[in-house]
C-alpha cells in the first residue's frame, strides 16, 4: 500500500466515521426524546396510587424498579451505541491508516 493510498483510504475511514457518528447521534437524540415522555407519563401514574393497598416490602419494590427500566430501554438507544461503538472503530482504523501513510504516529498534526 502506497502512502497516498492509505492517506487516501485514512480519509474515507474518517469520513465514514463521522457520518455514523451523526447517525448515532439521531438515534440517541430520538431515544432521550422517547424517554422524557414515558418518564413523565410514569411520574403521574404514581400520582394517581391514592387509596392503594400498602407498599410490599422495600427488597420486592428494588426488583421492580430494575425489571421497569430493563423494559424501559428503547431499540433506538440500543442502535445508538452500536453505532458510536462503530464510528470509535472506523474513527481508529482511520487514525492508523493515517500514521502509516504519515510514517509515524499522527497526535500533532494528522492532515499535513
Amino acid at each position: 500500500m502506497t502512502q497516498e493510498s492509505a492517506a487516501a483510504l485514512s480519509n474515507q475511514f474518517v469520513y465514514a466515521a463521522m457520518f455514523v457518528y451523526t447517525l448515532s447521534m439521531l438515534a440517541l437524540a430520538w431515544d432521550l426524546a422517547v424517554s422524557g415522555v414515558r418518564g413523565r407519563a410514569r411520574a403521574t401514574e404514581v400520582l394517581v396510587g391514592a387509596g392503594a393497598p400498602v407498599a410490599p416490602d422495600a427488597e420486592s419494590t428494588t426488583v421492580a424498579d430494575d425489571s421497569a427500566t430493563e423494559q424501559n430501554r428503547t431499540k433506538s438507544g440500543g442502535i445508538g451505541l452500536a453505532l458510536l461503538i462503530s464510528g470509535a472503530g472506523l474513527q481508529a482504523i482511520g487514525v492508523l491508516l493515517r500514521a502509516v501513510a504519515a510514517g509515524r504516529v499522527p497526535w500533532g498534526n494528522m492532515y499535513e
